[in-house]
């Protein structure tokens, strides 16, 4: 789960959608021209149902690059041989008379090695990999600003909306999905003389986290006293 993409695509479908700014709440920077849209994440992750599986993975050792050969150089041709005159019979021999059967050896015995020898296959052919999959939520607060009443809660129901349908798609083919909206909420506050109006709602959404952890398979173990 990548905090970074999930806000930044948020922000700039929100702003190609409703075309007014969309700031974080919380910013030094000055104030954008009414009417304008915030937004804070102020649950980040909230672990649901979490699953562990394990399940085996073939063990494959990494083969070495094969360093590459130097090109051979082309061999001259090789001149054609005189004929070989045939030469003469050769006399057959006597037979040799026969020997007398040596005795057999007596076995030798083994020797006796304290050092562990090298198994044949240096890997085992699978490991262990656990699993871990959760679906955590996360909850966006957002708001909308103007100075008047009936455009701060048009905007915000705008909002409202893409969530529900207009962003309902691209959420999803972010692995997002909206679990739920609140009902709108009169966030204004009194600035000086004058009151900002605010209209805000919280937004559950759910995604999909996964970690793997790959475990070797024991080759050989030694219990005290015994020999490997």
């Amino acid at each position: 789960m990548d905090y970074a993409t999930i806000r930044n695509g948020l922000v700039s479908e929100l702003y190609q959608h409703l075309q007014v700014p969309v700031v974080p709440t919380d910013t030094t920077q000055p104030k954008p021209p009414y009417p304008f849209v915030s937004y804070k994440f102020t649950t980040l992750y909230r672990s649901d149902a979490a699953v562990l599986t394990r399940s085996l993975v073939e063990n494959v050792e990494p083969e070495d690059p094969e360093e590459p050969t130097e090109p051979v150089e082309p061999t001259e041709p090789i001149e054609p041989t005189e004929p070989v005159e045939p030469t003469e019979p050769v006399e057959p021999t006597e037979p040799e008379e026969p020997t007398e059967p040596t005795e057999p050896t007596e076995p030798m015995e083994p020797e006796d090695s304290t050092e562990p020898t090298e198994p044949e296959e240096p890997f085992f052919e699978y490991d262990i990999q656990y699993t871990l999959k959760e679906q955590p939520q996360m909850v966006l607060s957002v708001s909308t600003y103007s100075l008047d009443e009936a455009e701060a809660y048009g905007l915000a129901i705008q909002v409202q909306d893409w969530f529900k349908l207009h962003g309902y798609r691209y959420l999803k083919e972010k692995n997002l999905i909206v679990v739920n909206t609140t009902t709108l909420q009169d966030r204004s506050i009194l600035i000086v003389d004058n009151f900002e109006k605010r209209i805000g709602f919280d937004v559950t959404l759910r995604t999909v986290h996964e970690q793997k952890a790959r475990i070797e398979s024991i080759e050989a173990y030694v219990l005290e006293g015994e020999k490997a």
